[in-house]
């Protein structure tokens, strides 16, 4: 049996096939690994969503504890670390007349009623209003309730729940997105 003998012009080839898979190696990595983090990303943003949706829900459903909702939605968060990197808020927010005798095309202004917050969690403020004192994971609502810039139209004593999930998401990589970001999801009910 003989070997077919090697030519120069074979050896040339396997090494030029090598110095083009080198060339074409980081390219192929940047994609892979850009991939990677936007479906992290994408898997982090649906969580916050649900949550958020599953908070107002309850919130505005149930009589259980703003409290009890907001640590059962920390325990559905997995993989998201809620605990160092992300903020849950619950705000209930009432429609009040600004002048209380009007009877027809009243101004009805939007008023934060309570608003409760994760016992633990990274440093990330409401979006909706910032509580001047907090007592424990409750806030201390001054009196006159506070208004808020308010994106929707409330009648007069109606009442919303605003569920707001935030997490700081540092991808795993860097290629795809670079540095920290903050997703966010706010659901009203």
């Amino acid at each position: 049996m003989t070997r077919p003998l090697r030519t120069p012009a074979m050896s040339n080839q396997r090494g030029s096939s090598l110095v083009e898979f080198a060339v074409l190696l980081p390219l192929l990595l940047i994609l892979v690994f850009g991939a990677i983090d936007l479906g992290r990303a994408i898997q982090f943003n649906n969580i916050l969503v649900n949550m958020s949706r599953e908070g107002a829900n309850l919130a505005a459903r149930t009589q259980i504890s703003p409290q009890a909702i907001i640590d059962a939605l920390n325990h559905t968060a997995a993989p998201i670390a809620m605990e160092t990197d992300g903020m849950i808020y619950l705000t209930r927010i009432t429609g009040t007349k600004l002048n209380p005798a009007c009877t027809t095309n009243c101004v009805v202004e939007a008023r934060v009623r309570a608003q409760y917050r994760a016992t633990v969690g990274g440093a990330i403020s409401s979006r909706i209003y910032t509580c001047p004192g907090w007592s424990g994971a409750t806030c201390s609502v001054p009196n006159p309730l506070p208004e808020i810039e308010w994106d929707m139209a409330l009648k007069d004593a109606e009442e919303v729940w605003v569920a707001e999930v935030a997490c700081n998401y540092a991808p795993v990589t860097g290629f795809a997105l670079i540095g920290k970001r903050q997703l966010y999801s706010r659901t009203v009910l």
